[in-house]
């Protein structure tokens, strides 16, 4: 897992959309410049990849993800058995959700709905906050793509800090069972602080982009648990301005 900390924008290219290779990209922004990094360039600085191999990736955008979409990467969950495990994570977080349902309503349409406690009919998913969208697409997307990768936009969006912990925990253990590579970014100082906590074991690092200012080059800087614990207990520089 990789925390990625700096000043950003993940994007589509559309003039790439056509072409074979992966077209959504980090745009850096560091002292007034921008430049775009590919994500399949990005993957590939960090794991040997041949150029005929195809591997799996998938996108969480910052934004609040359309049910269709969860829908899809849920079909890999029914496909790998994967339904309960998805329940049983939505419990730490709301100990009141039984589980997920996916109802057809007709041919072309499908409904989201949870299943909660002392509550005969599923709700609707759309009636919950945002956290509840984001946790199950996060979840769902791991699962999507295992033996792959993952590259999550803003991951703290629409998530109560005081569920940082469990989302970490979360993340390390399953990208563990998928045998998913994930890149995570962050603005937030608590989100970051939940990673580092739970990544005693150095399972996961953290990333920093910065230009350096004799070369013009975007740098990236990384940092182990306990040199990030360092900076934050000392209020050191370690997100990208």
């Amino acid at each position: 897992i990789y925390l990625i900390a700096t000043n950003y924008i993940l994007g589509f290219d559309d003039e790439l959309k056509d072409s074979k290779k992966y077209s959504s990209y980090f745009l850096l922004s560091v002292n007034e410049k921008n430049e775009k990094i590919y994500l399949n360039y990005f993957i590939r600085s960090f794991r040997i990849i041949k150029e005929d191999l195809k591997y799996i990736s998938n996108f969480v955008h910052t934004s609040k993800m359309g049910e269709r979409d969860i829908a899809v990467l849920y079909g890999n969950l029914i496909n790998l058995s994967k339904e309960d495990y998805l329940d049983k994570s939505l419990q730490i977080f709301d100990n009141n959700i039984v589980g997920f349902r996916q109802i057809l309503k007709n041919r072309n349409e499908i409904v989201l709905k949870l299943k909660l406690k002392d509550i005969e009919k599923p709700i609707l998913l759309s009636s919950f906050g945002e956290g509840i969208n984001r946790y199950i697409a996060i979840i769902c997307a791991i699962w999507a793509s295992k033996d792959g990768y993952l590259f999550i936009d803003e991951i703290e969006n629409g998530i109560h800090y005081t569920n940082y912990p469990k989302l970490w925990k979360l993340i390390f253990d399953i990208s563990k069972e998928a045998n998913c590579q994930i890149f995570a970014a962050t603005h937030s100082k608590e989100c970051i602080e939940a990673f580092n906590n739970e990544n005693k074991n150095n399972e996961g690092l953290y990333l920093e982009f910065y230009r350096n200012q004799k070369t013009g080059l975007i740098n990236i800087k990384d940092r182990d648990n306990e040199q990030l614990e360092y900076a934050l207990l000392n209020n050191g520089e370690f997100r990208g301005e």
